[in-house]
């Protein structure tokens, strides 16, 4: 409620129940002696010290430099609107609310705001957001569906305690009281700092990564299906690749960008920018055309690296293409070489802005990472992130500096049969991916009764929502022998900021998650807009300082408010992260979503202004909004609502679809698109994305009754993939609802009903069932399967699960 919202802050946490309630709070009788002789035995003064005092015990709290309240004025309630101004003195801040009460041209009936009561002005049809003064008590009137009793208590005892302030001297600055107590304080820093940890400076990345190589060469550096790459060969492979960087004029602290694929080739590519200095710069190879053109261009990256045999494309870009030969001698020994990395994400104006990330960050966050989750020469680190993701890089770094193992997945994140395959054969002790991808990975592994997990010690997930529910069934299983770990943090502060680590039977019994607390060398505030602390238990926004936060973006240089140095040190530079949060009674920070248009899209962030400007680039398009939606499963769906340009005949939804998949990955390109009349605005002439209506299922075909046998069977696997039943022949998978994983859960439905083994790669080439139909209808295998009988088609079914089956148990199909 609006009402609720401008009295004060409430709990973070919805609490059940919506009675109102009454909490009273005795004076005791210095105070009621003080009252009443400052007050002179005046009414009207002591309802004016009554009042300023919740005036400045707001401001206090949430920064308010205005609070509305409501006072009886001659009979009527009427609402005031009083500026607090700190510097002012509290006997000034009286006198100030006093003439502002006697006048009363300064009363607005109406406005909404917490009423300010003496006990004989209280009737029966007041509002229940009241403050309620007699002789000897101070009563809080409230609805406890929005405040617990303790928060009740606490915001209660904090009144009071500033009522006493202000008797005792009303000649101090408002600006001088304090909120919190040495004990509260305390609490905080316990919550707020992360564990102060020395960074040996002259261990880099290189130089760990060499010792591990010399004390054991042979040990598997990466595993891939298509062959193990020892510590020793990685670094002969890196110093072939070190050689062509350096015939091709680069050089220390240059950026040189690496054409991404899970394969040993991008190992060796980082650890020869390594060698020479330099930063790498991840660009996905799924990443679209005109994006790598835009990225490189913009950031003035003059090498991109690769394979032989990639033909990524870029003009004015020096292609570098570097065959996989291995030189016979290692990589020299390291010197004072130092490297990083460079990320780009989402703009609010349109264009990535660009995020650098030096060693001694990169270094605080790895050997934070191996220590936490005990990374050693024994563990084995799956890769299950895009490159273009921050997430990757942790993933990266820090196996190979510990002596531990790279385990890539040879197609991609999407097959989870195949990335279950590789945890069993590879024997995978860490994975650190989506909450997700997880989920995806956890439903095929069910069916063997999660038995090709067992290696697994931890699981660390983030970039998202973390939920115990897809965990629950694994967790409760006998050979589960993972701990889980919740992750967060901005790429601005190199990737993680804050964990959370819960074992199996938490798992088994929580709820809710919480973000945690800091990690080595961090500090995590959570501020209110003047950037002060809010309590315990309330929501403000997460500020992250300390050593990983950047000074500022490499680009976007309109974009560097988010960095501001610290009110109560001038050395400490803030980064505000845009996110809501706030800390438990455990001294947990819970997360509670944004505070702006920033979107989480399968983890990866994107700014909805970016979305919209390069979608009103399109011709076809006058406005637009773009919004995440949310379903039944909690799967987000990126929506485009839009007015089509003057000219354009009818919806024009398949030239916009087309035109933004040529500059977003798939995850980032909508799936629903809603033409409208025009959009909704606020009374400020924005537009409003609150009031967007909801997307609705459009059916080119609302009558299936003609389709063919096979379109019914094609049907079948869809309404199993989505969860749906209403969907036609012509519909979009992505646009009914289908995401990456999900695609992959299509062509498992559509093998076992039809008895195939397609191949991915065709689904995102036929994305309607008829289509898919057209296809299917053209191999020998659905032609035979459409004329069998269905005892036939059974038996062929469980061949189909009999050859999975043995996929996973490690067998040759």
């Amino acid at each position: 409620m609006q009402s609720e919202q401008q009295w004060l802050p409430s709990d973070a946490e919805h609490i059940s129940g919506s009675t109102i309630q009454r909490a009273n709070f005795a004076l005791d009788k210095e105070l009621s002696d003080a009252l009443l002789a400052i007050s002179n035995g005046k009414s009207a003064v002591l309802k004016i010290l009554i009042w300023t005092a919740y005036n400045i015990f707001l401001n206090r709290l949430t920064g308010q430099k205005q609070v509305i309240c409501r006072l009886y004025q001659k009979g009527d309630l009427c609402s005031y609107t009083v500026d607090i101004d700190e510097t002012r003195t509290i006997r000034e801040q009286l006198n100030y609310q006093l003439k502002l009460w006697k006048c009363e041209d300064t009363a607005n009936d109406g406005m909404i705001g917490a009423a300010i009561l003496m006990q004989n002005e209280i009737k029966d049809t007041e509002s229940p957001y009241s403050i309620v003064y007699s002789s000897d008590t101070v009563s809080w009137i409230y609805n406890e569906a929005s405040y617990s009793k303790e928060r009740i208590r606490y915001y209660g005892e904090k009144y009071l305690k500033i009522l006493r302030e202000i008797l005792v001297d009303q000649y101090i600055p408002i600006s001088s009281i304090e909120w919190y107590d040495q004990e509260e304080l305390e609490a905080f820093s316990r919550s707020e700092n992360g564990f102060r940890k020395a960074i040996d400076s002259s261990g880099s990345f290189l130089v760990r990564l060499q010792k591990q190589a010399q004390a054991s060469p042979e040990r598997i550096a990466v595993f891939h299906r298509d062959g193990n790459v020892t510590y020793h060969e990685l670094l002969c492979m890196a110093e072939h690749i070190r050689q062509e960087l350096l015939r091709s004029g680069c050089g220390a602290k240059e950026k040189i960008a690496v054409f991404c694929a899970h394969r040993p080739f991008t190992i060796a590519a980082i650890v020869a920018i390594a060698a020479i200095g330099a930063f790498y710069v991840p660009v996905d190879d799924r990443t679209p055309p005109q994006r790598v053109q835009e990225l490189l261009t913009e950031n003035r990256i003059r090498v991109l690296l690769c394979e032989s045999g990639d033909s990524p494309q870029a003009d004015g870009i020096c292609i570098l293409q570097v065959s996989l030969d291995r030189t016979e001698i290692p990589i020299p020994p390291a010197e004072d070489e130092q490297t990083g990395y460079v990320i780009f994400t989402s703009g609010t104006t349109g264009k990535p802005k660009g995020i650098l990330i030096d060693e001694p960050k990169l270094m605080n966050l790895c050997v934070w990472y191996a220590e936490t989750f005990g990374i050693d020469q024994n563990s084995r680190v799956m890769l299950l992130n895009n490159f273009n993701f921050d997430a990757s890089i942790k993933n990266l770094y820090t196996p190979l500096m510990q002596g531990a193992a790279v385990v890539c997945t040879k197609n991609g994140l999407f097959n989870t049969f195949e990335i279950i395959e590789d945890i069993r054969q590879f024997q995978v002790t860490h994975i650190n991916c989506v909450p997700s991808l997880m989920a995806a990975i956890l439903d095929t592994a069910r069916h063997e009764n999660f038995r090709h997990l067992e290696s697994v010690q931890d699981t660390i997930l983030g970039g998202d929502v973390f939920e115990c529910g897809p965990l629950r069934l694994w967790a409760g299983a006998e050979n589960c022998h993972s701990t889980f770990a919740n992750v967060y943090g901005p790429a601005e502060c190199t990737s993680v900021s804050t964990f959370c680590c819960i074992d199996r039977s938490e798992v088994l019994q929580s709820d809710k998650t919480p973000i945690g607390r800091p990690i080595y060398n961090k500090n995590v505030y959570v501020l209110n807009d003047t950037l002060r602390r809010v309590p315990m238990g309330t929501v403000g926004q997460i500020f992250i300082s300390g050593l990983g936060v950047i000074t500022g973006y490499e680009t976007a240089v309109n974009e560097q408010a988010r960095f501001m140095q610290a009110p109560w040190d001038s050395d400490e530079l803030l980064y505000a992260t845009g996110d809501l949060g706030a800390w438990d009674e455990n001294g947990e920070l819970l997360y509670f979503g944004r505070n702006d248009n920033q979107l989480k899209v399968n983890g990866q962030r994107i700014e909805a202004e970016e979305l919209e400007i390069r979608a009103q680039s399109c011709r076809e398009i006058e406005s637009c909004i773009v919004r995440l939606w949310k379903d039944e499963g909690n799967n987000g769906h990126l929506v485009l609502y839009y007015t089509v340009s003057p000219g354009v005949k009818g919806t024009a939804k398949e030239e916009i679809r087309s035109y933004l998949r040529s500059i977003f990955p798939p995850s980032l390109v909508p799936q629903q698109y809603v033409c409208l009349e025009k959009l909704p605005l606020t009374a400020n002439g924005k537009k409003d994305r609150d009031h967007l209506p909801m997307p609705v299922q459009e059916h080119t075909e609302p009558c299936i009754s003609d389709a063919s046998e096979l379109e019914q069977k094609i049907l079948e696997a869809w309404r199993l993939t989505l969860n749906r039943q209403d969907i036609s022949l012509k519909e979009h998978f992505f646009e009914a609802g289908g995401s990456s994983l999900l695609l992959y859960k299509l062509k498992s439905e559509i093998d076992r009903i039809l008895g195939t083994d397609i191949e991915l790669v065709s689904l995102l080439n036929y994305t309607t069932v008829k289509e898919q139909a057209v296809w299917l209808s053209g191999k020998d295998e659905v032609k035979t399967a459409t004329l069998q009988s269905e005892p036939e088609i059974m038996i062929q079914r469980s061949q189909i699960r009999s050859k999975r089956k043995q996929l996973l148990r490690g067998g040759k199909p």
